[in-house]
């Protein structure tokens, strides 16, 4: 099968604009981990792009496709509409494809039955009211012209939608027809005249998720899905499509939308490429070279101007100042180390006694006062994604390469009983549960304990303040 994928830069530099990202290096290693998925089974991926993404992706990075074809230009069309370039290349292809994005990775070949149907997405999605108030602007506007079967669609309630993150198939007259009937929208409507009022209007949904729904359904095509369920415009969940610490585990990994700003989704992304192609780590930060500092000296916006918050303020400020001079290769050790999924079952089940527990030497605790403001606590509680269960007594920071150089862990009263048993000692997962059984629970054992026992050590685990050896 033909793999293909779509960088345009819109004249922008990858290396200083993050497209979306955080920052621009996760970008680069979302396309680097995408491709080089897409090479481990397919000997044809082919990159339609334009000059500064050629010379970031080939020439810097060096990946490995097996075509590029410089073939766009800045001025394509206008920035604001993403999905523009990537119907370009589908309209260029004359045998069947896959079109698969730059934030998509797949651990795992996609199955025949799929990879050979006439139409293939990602997955049928379900509209909500958030796409439904987009696209108000582009139907209820009086100057924008829409196919009759899409005014049909509007008025009987029935539009679809298909998420495109992975998009092809063996049709190619269909997909071609469609090519069409996108580029007649936007030229019809103006829609790339940056003197003209509907160049503002945001329609990337709809001239390619809901057209191509729209058109399928109309002419009654066979389209099959990479994701079997339809999904909710909003119910892209971290668990479903982010978690790349389960990486081998899911069929499809699809890194879009706000996940792209989400600091424990880039964590993972961060270690993910470390682990699976340390080399191509180094290399991005060969040629980014203030990643690694940017990451602990850019300071987080902070919108909490609460007096009682500012110690712990400075406090990880201070931490972050402290880390940024840890030598490098120390810092990417450490995310090596960063245990998949797998290997945490395997030790929390008592299943790999080989491995020994013992906490981060890195790890630095905050201890809150008892006496302070409750808006402190209603700040703390949103910006820790903690519910009330949690006493917030004491927080323990991490240094991490992603985000803002450090994970905020609010510990329970177990977990402070975990860390004095481990304070300079190594276990067996058997031989800590054990001890924490014994000095919080007073030795007597049953199942709930010992269940909430694994759930407290693995959520210390995955947030890197207990280590794996």
């Amino acid at each position: 099968m033909r793999i293909v994928q779509t960088f345009w830069s819109a004249g922008r530099n990858p290396l200083e604009y993050s497209f979306g990202w955080l920052r621009p290096e996760y970008n680069l290693m979302s396309w680097t981990l995408s491709c080089l998925c897409l090479r481990k089974y397919y000997d044809e991926v082919a990159l339609y792009t334009d000059e500064q993404g050629k010379h970031v992706l080939i020439d810097l990075l060096h990946l490995p496709y097996t075509e590029v074809h410089v073939v766009y230009d800045e001025k394509l069309c206008l920035p604001q509409h993403w999905a523009y370039p990537k119907i370009k290349t589908y309209s260029l292809q004359t045998t069947p494809f896959l079109h698969v994005d730059g934030d998509v990775f797949l651990p795992a070949p996609i199955p025949e039955n799929i990879i050979n149907a006439p139409v293939v997405v990602q997955n049928r999605e379900i509209g909500t009211a958030y796409y439904q108030r987009m696209m108000q602007r582009v139907f209820q506007n009086p100057s924008v012209f829409l196919p009759v079967f899409i005014r049909k669609g509007i008025d009987d309630g029935s539009l679809a939608s298909y998420n495109m993150g992975i998009f092809g198939g063996s049709d190619i007259d269909f997909i071609h027809k469609y090519c069409h009937e996108v580029f007649r929208f936007i030229n019809q409507n103006h829609i790339n005249d940056v003197q003209h009022c509907n160049s503002g209007i945001e329609c990337n949904v709809f001239f390619e998720q809901i057209l191509l729904a729209a058109m399928a359904d109309k002419g009654q095509k066979e389209v099959e899905s990479v994701v079997s369920h339809p999904m909710y415009d909003q119910g892209y969940s971290i668990q479903e499509f982010c978690n790349l610490r389960a990486f081998d585990e899911r069929p499809i990994h699809h890194l879009l939308g706000g996940h792209k700003q989400n600091t424990r989704v880039l964590r993972m992304l961060v270690q993910a490429i470390i682990r699976l192609y340390p080399g191509m780590f180094r290399c991005i930060i060969d040629i980014c070279p203030n990643f690694i500092s940017d990451v602990f000296t850019t300071r987080q916006l902070d919108r909490c101007q609460i007096s009682d918050f500012r110690p712990y303020a400075d406090f990880v400020e201070t931490k972050r100042k402290e880390w940024s001079k840890l030598d490098k290769r120390l810092l990417i050790e450490l995310e090596h180390m960063a245990p998949t999924n797998k290997l945490i079952q395997s030790v929390v089940t008592g299943d790999n006694s080989q491995v020994k527990l013992s906490l981060s030497p890195f790890r630095s605790t905050f201890i809150l006062k008892k006496e302070r403001d409750e808006a402190v606590d209603v700040y703390l509680r949103a910006r820790l994604h903690c519910g009330n269960h949690f006493p917030l007594l004491q927080i323990v920071l991490v240094p991490t390469l992603s985000g803002f150089g450090y994970v905020e862990c609010p510990l329970l009263p177990i977990d402070m009983t975990i860390l004095k048993i481990m304070f300079d000692a190594e276990f067996s997962y058997a031989e800590l549960a054990n001890r924490v059984l014994c000095l919080y629970f007073d030795g007597t054992k049953n199942y709930f304990r010992q269940n909430y026992i694994r759930y407290v050590i693995k959520r210390l685990i995955v947030n890197g303040i207990i280590n794996l050896k």
